[in-house]
């Protein structure tokens, strides 16, 4: 894994997750937290989990594995889950600055939640794993928007690479 295709695959998770809080910021507060079937009880609800995942992943890929999900998960508004989540972007484009594609091969060790298993990858696997798990919760979220009556998201890939000169 190198440093390019790393970059251009946060990249497009950065874009795509622009995308739907766009999409978010337009619907009201019954909306975001209407019951919806589905992985989560809402949209908010998906949302919290898909910004919680993106803070997850980075507290681990630096090194500090959280022992339990934050407190804030459950309570936020749209407004500070978007804030975290351009925390997160900023923090993870600083740490990505100085990187070779050498470093990509670093492994992490870290303990999921449920404490059942340790894992131990690479940072490239880390940052790939983080972009696809939000793909798909991103797929998620425009399902619920449907659900809504509301137009569904486009965050292909190909769309992206399609704006990249």
């Amino acid at each position: 894994m190198n440093r390019e295709a790393v970059s251009s695959l946060v990249a497009y998770g950065d874009w795509a997750n622009d995308l739907i809080v766009e999409a978010l910021a337009v619907l009201s507060e019954e909306e975001l937290n209407r019951p919806l079937p589905g992985s989560f009880a809402s949209l908010r609800a998906t949302w919290a989990h898909l910004v919680m995942a993106e803070w997850l992943w980075l507290e681990r890929w630096l090194g500090r594995p959280p022992e339990a999900l934050p407190e804030w998960v459950a309570s936020a508004s749209l407004e500070q889950l978007n804030g975290t989540l351009l925390d997160v972007r900023r923090r993870r484009l600083e740490a990505l600055q100085p990187l070779g594609d050498a470093d990509f091969a670093e492994r992490r060790t870290y303990t999921n939640l449920a404490r059942s298993k340790t894992w131990n990858i690479t940072v490239g696997q880390m940052l790939t794993h983080v972009v696809n798990h939000s793909t798909y919760h991103r797929g998620q979220v425009t399902t619920l928007l449907r659900q809504l009556g509301k137009g569904g998201v486009t965050t292909d890939f190909l769309i992206f690479a399609d704006r990249i000169p």
